[in-house]
């Protein structure tokens, strides 16, 4: 009987060996999930990147100011990507690895938020928003993004006295 195997003993050593694959599983990263932003346009893509080599997961945000050149000025419309998630994940989707690039200030406004200001802009507004990006001057970029919040901020302050105002 010394050698032999019970029937318990073999199921113990199966969950051991279980147990020791899932958690080295755990390290290894499984896919890793890209996003980019167009520092021009304002614009979101990504993907997910399985580490068997293929992709799944495409996804394309255009924004209004894409929309609007799209429609309007198609030759002057030039994407810059940069990355701003690289996030590797193992078998339970938690993040390993962290890796992407820092794109410039049009980054720091939700895309909603850019939509919204885009909207509210006359054709030719557009095309100078566009090509002041288009520019990548750090400066001139941070002033149009801090005409964004500041629009926001205006649009909140009228929303609260709206709610003010009704009670």
């Amino acid at each position: 009987m010394a050698g032999h195997w019970t029937t318990w003993s073999k199921a113990v050593a199966v969950a051991l060996v279980a147990l020791v694959v899932f958690v080295a599983a755990c390290a290894l990263e499984l896919y890793r999930d890209h996003a980019f932003i167009c520092e021009n346009t304002g614009s979101h893509k990504g993907y997910r990147q399985w580490r068997l080599g293929f992709q799944s997961g495409h996804w394309y945000r255009e924004s209004r100011l894409e929309q609007f050149l799209r429609k309007e000025h198609p030759t002057d419309l030039v994407n810059r990507w940069t990355s701003y998630e690289g996030t590797g994940r193992n078998i339970l989707g938690q993040p390993l690895r962290f890796g992407h690039a820092f794109p410039g200030p049009v980054f720091d406004v939700p895309a909603v938020f850019l939509d919204r200001y885009v909207e509210d802009l006359d054709d030719r507004a557009k095309l100078d928003l566009y090509h002041v990006l288009v520019s990548g001057s750090r400066d001139q970029v941070q002033s149009e993004v801090t005409k964004v919040w500041d629009q926001v901020l205006a649009q909140g302050r009228e929303i609260e006295g709206e709610e003010t105002n009704r009670k």
